[in-house]
């Protein structure tokens, strides 16, 4: 099933507009707010117009075809509307009320007679009881909530959720990275997770992809799509739920979803080469470190910390995740002790005592010990880089004063991650470095897991660009830069 006017419908019909506060009025105007450039067709027999815009007693009464219809309507209304979108043609629909699989045999009748509907007219569903599908990139909107502000929104992470709620969470803040886009699901009665999985393989816009399931409706494609992500080099991240039986108890309730076995889900995660979270800190922590121009290549890392405590925490977290840190040659421990002060422990992580604020310790120096060449720097206040183009005395902040060649080699061994970073690593410039985070043990597991998944990745190894659909248009990024798009 095609799902282009699905994800970048060229008109969409409000079926329950109103001037009211209703999700009706809230599409339109996320669509206008957005910069949505096609038509909008608002369905309603009690009102001439909407927000300006002349109001159509049926969907009968268009001018033509919608791509998508939008049912804004409760779920007892729904059936008839969906019979009139069929036969005027529509090739998509969205249904945000629930009321039906999840709440007993007569939802579940009324979700069958749509689902046959859809198959019989070629229609693309998302839900029902879902909250819609966002697209920044390409300027187009079903998503219930309203949007506020656009600005920054446009990225490169898909998000496929069977829960609206996370989505909302997730859009709450993008300072570290935007969408490209964003699908609540719901019931899935017709497309489930696998396709928009697949679709968002495919996606061009898309370069990590982060879930949050309660089933899986489909697992032999859904399988699939695991691995075509592994070859194109995207990593996919789930959180799943269900793990108990209450909890699963919970998703039939939900979703009406079998939240099945928690170990095999477990497993086959692991086996195609994707990424399991257990809570939503964990996830938002991987797609930002994601984010870096390039990867850890293997399960070696050094450390630089200003906190012995945090020292000894990350050194059980690792062992935890089966990460490597190992132990500074004498020479090296000789060095930095004569400029640093006593070095603890065996060196990996390197308590910095806090002279990084003040001494700018070069990674050129962490290269002579070759059993640790992938390396992940953590620092509070300290400044780690190569310190003749990247420390400015003056200000104690980084700059990009060297080749883009040199920022990415640098730049793909830092992470900022313990607590309080200083004014000055906030101001790490947005074109070289992915955004700093706080240390925690999730922002260790974070980076713990996506050394994990790069280790085991094959394939394509170059990182796929975001442009834009529009040529000569800029579309916000991440952390506030512009994108000019290139049509090819």
């Amino acid at each position: 099933m095609q799902l282009d006017a699905l994800f970048r419908p060229r008109s969409i019909a409000i079926i329950g507009a109103s001037e009211k506060p209703t999700i009706g009025r809230r599409l339109i105007t996320s669509l206008d707010r957005i910069g949505f450039t096609g038509r909008i067709f608002p369905v309603n027999p009690n009102y001439p117009a909407v927000l300006g815009r002349k109001c159509y007693a049926s969907i009968a009464d268009t001018p033509e075809p919608p791509d998508v219809a939008a049912f804004c309507v409760g779920h007892r209304l729904v059936l008839d509307a969906f019979v009139a979108a069929a036969e005027r043609g529509v090739r998509a629909a969205v249904i945000y009320d629930g009321g039906f699989a999840e709440r007993g045999t007569g939802g579940l009748e009324l979700q069958r007679k749509i689902t046959g509907i859809c198959r019989d007219a070629g229609i693309a569903l998302c839900g029902p009881n879902c909250m819609g599908i966002l697209n920044p990139i390409e300027r187009n909107t079903t998503y219930l909530q309203e949007i506020r502000d656009p600005l920054g929104l446009a990225g490169n992470v898909g998000i496929v959720s069977q829960s609206g709620g996370l989505c909302v969470s997730l859009l709450t803040d993008v300072s570290r990275f935007g969408f490209s886009h964003i699908v609540s699901c719901g019931n899935e009665a017709v497309l489930n997770a696998a396709d928009f999985l697949e679709y968002l393989v495919d996606d061009p816009h898309t370069a990590a992809i982060g879930g949050f399931i309660e089933c899986v409706r489909a697992p032999e494609r859904f399988v699939a799509a695991l691995d075509r992500a592994a070859l194109r080099d995207k990593p996919v991240v789930m959180l799943k739920v269900g793990q108990s039986a209450r909890a699963g108890r919970a998703v039939l309730s939900h979703t009406a979803g079998d939240a099945g076995d928690p170990a095999l889900f477990s497993d086959m995660l692991r086996a195609h080469r994707a990424i399991e979270v257990r809570d939503l800190a964990e996830l938002t922590e991987i797609l930002a470190a994601v984010q870096g121009a390039r990867r850890p290549p293997g399960r070696r890392i050094g450390i630089v910390t200003s906190s012995g405590g945090l020292a000894e925490l990350m050194l059980d977290i690792a062992a935890a995740a089966d990460l490597r840190l190992p132990p500074l040659p004498a020479d090296l421990r000789a060095d930095l002790d004569s400029q640093v002060g006593y070095v603890t422990g065996d060196g990996n992580p390197l308590d910095a005592w806090g002279n990084g604020t003040s001494y700018p310790i070069s990674t050129m120096r962490w290269r002579r010990c070759r059993r640790a060449r992938s390396m992940i720097a953590s620092c509070s206040a300290a400044t780690i880089a190569p310190a003749s183009r990247w420390i400015s005395r003056k200000r104690r902040s980084i700059t990009c004063s060297s080749s883009p060649a040199r920022r990415r080699r640098a730049t793909s061994r830092i992470t900022c991650s313990t607590p309080g970073p200083a004014r000055s690593t906030r101001r790490m410039s947005r074109a070289c470095a992915p955004p700093a985070s706080r240390s925690s043990p999730g922002s260790a597991r974070g980076s713990a897991r996506s050394t994990n998944w790069r280790a085991g990745a094959a394939g394509n190894q170059t990182r796929p660009k975001v442009p834009s659909a529009a040529e000569g248009e800029t579309v916000p990024f991440r952390h506030g830069t512009r994108y000019t798009p290139q049509v090819s």
